[in-house]
């Protein structure tokens, strides 16, 4: 399973898109990014 947010040393969020809703997405909308366009 994934471990909240972090995979070994590389954030989680690099390699997957919040879910819709999700903390990490509500914190994309209020900063005014596109949580997809952060993806490497």
């Amino acid at each position: 399973s994934v471990h909240l947010y972090t995979n070994g040393t590389k954030p989680w969020w690099e390699k997957n898109e919040p879910l819709p809703g999700s903390y990490a997405a509500r914190m994309c909308e209020k900063i005014g990014i596109d949580p997809s366009k952060a993806l490497r």
